[in-house]
């Protein structure tokens, strides 16, 4: 490299004999670049450009992605009165149209070959057929593959695999089996590439039963599977649940002497993690270190969701611990999974301080995450940080919902704090969402809460007149205030406004008393909302 640097110094001052074998030298290399600033350089000093230099030039500008500037290098070949010694730049230009799918440009060039009435090629019709492929044009394709076969050239792997992709792209994936058995018929041996082709895209498009169809063939026509293959199997079936499968297909991948890799193995943590069998993830993991396999990112995630989704809180924290030594972290919703277990085992600290190290990671905060801390204060009892998280939510961009807002008024009812309770439901109402029964029960439950019965059934009737109908949880919320009010007035008061809700509760006010209890029947009693029950209860009055 340091020659070829030393060199370029003094070739402006050199003819074109230098530049042609520079540009050669490029050409092999695969400099693209520096091929494209030869000709460049050599273009600016007026050297007349020999053969090799137009054609290398062609051939870098087609691997570029430039096929009119190859187009154009080309038609200065033949101005200049050079015969074609082959169809391998034309090859190129037809592949380098093909890749940009401009299937017509790419046509023009095989008929310009044509036009020559020069006996072209089985590269040049491959060529044809994959520029019709990458665009879907798969009539035109088969066209093609017929007038090669009038022809009398053979096809190869390469010009069925061509005709396939044509069916691939066009997504006529149900002509591909008619089309293999019309090749056998025709006595055309179905090669290796042209099965995995056919394999690689059943399995694009999750269809299981046909991939699977295929790889029994395959192994029936004596083509065994690489590890490439072995690994596109057990991630389409790991997707879609086919655990026997997967075991049959790593137990044949070991007897064939392959060793599973990291992303086999990752592929069957997934798929044992979502059918919920930890123990096989805990097994597979263990597997996975005695073969001396390094975990990688999504190794951790899993076993670190997983670890979470058990509430297994110590070993999830000694995962991200892991992780991050390694320099990994955890997904957005990996975390989510811990935090939220941490909440539900009331962890309070520990979920404090991995909400505040998810802010601090690369991750971005998004609504469910700040709903699952909110929920962890009201659970804590911490209504006012509840609150604040509440303010920071907004100030980061994220618009509250009325799931939000109704988690923050549940948070103010189990406070005893009413009033603000209530201002929260002005606010959301103000802002003209759409309120319902949960948010009137929530205030309700809130003055009950409290003691102030008088006000509690006050909301309860607000509720009615505004046109919702109270559901279990209003009748919950009632229910359970009643029976533990220390005044047998305020009682029957709660129970006749739930009456009047809608519940037929039949209360017996005067001949119930039985040591200072009132009893009422719930017995066998199905409301307009479906629920039923068959016990009695009773209050201590």
């Amino acid at each position: 490299m340091e020659e070829f640097k030393t060199l370029r110094v003094c070739y402006p001052m050199v003819g074109s004999s230098v530049y042609e074998a520079l540009i050669l030298a490029c050409e092999q290399a695969e400099l693209l670049a520096e091929t494209s600033q030869l000709y460049s350089d050599l273009q600016f000093y007026g050297v007349e450009p020999t053969f090799n230099c137009y054609r290398s030039a062609a051939m870098v500008y087609c691997k570029m992605g430039f096929p009119e500037t190859a187009e154009y290098l080309i038609g200065c070949i033949f101005k200049n009165g050079a015969t074609l010694q082959d169809f391998s730049i034309h090859v190129a230009l037809i592949e380098a149209y093909a890749k940009q799918k401009m299937w017509q440009r790419a046509e023009s060039v095989f008929g310009q070959l044509r036009f020559l009435n020069l006996p072209l090629d089985g590269k040049v019709w491959n060529a044809l057929i994959y520029a019709y492929a990458e665009s879907g044009c798969y009539e035109q394709a088969r066209a093609a593959f017929d007038e090669m076969l009038r022809f009398g050239l053979s096809p190869t792997a390469e010009t069925i695999n061509g005709l396939m992709q044509a069916f691939i792209n066009a997504e006529r994936l149900d002509h591909l089996q008619d089309l293999v058995e019309e090749m056998q018929q025709m006595g055309f041996r179905i090669s290796k590439s042209t099965v995995l082709l056919m394999l690689n895209s059943f399995a694009e498009v999750g269809n299981v039963s046909e991939v699977k169809r295929i790889y029994h063939d395959m192994k029936a026509a004596g083509y065994l599977p690489n590890m490439q293959l072995y690994r596109k199997l057990i991630d389409l079936l790991s997707k879609r649940g086919c655990v026997r499968d997967i075991e049959l297909i790593v137990k044949e991948m070991k007897a064939a002497g392959f060793k599973l890799d990291v992303s086999i193995y990752n592929s069957m943590l997934s798929l044992y993690m979502d059918t919920g069998n930890s123990t096989k993830v805990f097994e597979l993991y263990q597997g996975m270190q005695a073969a001396g396999l390094a975990p990688d990112n999504n190794t951790y995630s899993i076993l670190f969701a997983m670890y979470s989704r058990h509430l297994r809180t110590e070993e999830a924290f000694t995962i991200l611990r892991e992780m991050k030594r390694f320099g990994y972290g955890p997904t957005l919703n990996s975390y989510k999974e811990l935090l939220s277990t941490c909440g539900r085992l009331q962890l309070w600290e520990e979920t404090e301080n991995l909400f505040k190290e998810m802010e601090m990671s690369s991750c971005k905060l998004d609504r469910s995450a700040y709903h699952i801390m909110i929920k962890a204060y009201r659970r804590a009892g911490e209504y006012k940080k509840a609150e604040n998280l509440l303010a920071e939510m907004k100030n980061s961009g994220i618009e509250p919902t009325l799931a939000t807002m109704h988690m923050l008024m549940d948070s103010y009812g189990k406070g005893e704090e009413p009033e603000r309770a209530e201002k929260v439901f002005r606010n959301l109402r103000d802002a003209g969402l759409n309120l319902g029964t949960a948010q009137y029960t929530s205030v309700v439950d809130a003055y009950l809460k409290t003691g102030d019965y008088a006000m509690g059934i006050k909301k309860l009737m607000k509720m009615k007149e505004d046109g919702f109908e109270p559901d279990y949880r209003t009748w919950t919320c009632v229910i359970g205030s009643a029976s533990i009010c220390q005044n047998t007035s305020e009682a029957l008061d709660l129970l006749n406004a739930l009456r009047e809700m809608g519940f037929p509760l039949p209360v017996r006010t005067e001949s119930a008393r039985r040591g200072g209890c009132i009893w009422f029947c719930k017995c066998h009693r199905e409301s307009a909302l479906g629920i039923r029950t068959t016990s009695y209860s009773c209050m201590d009055l």
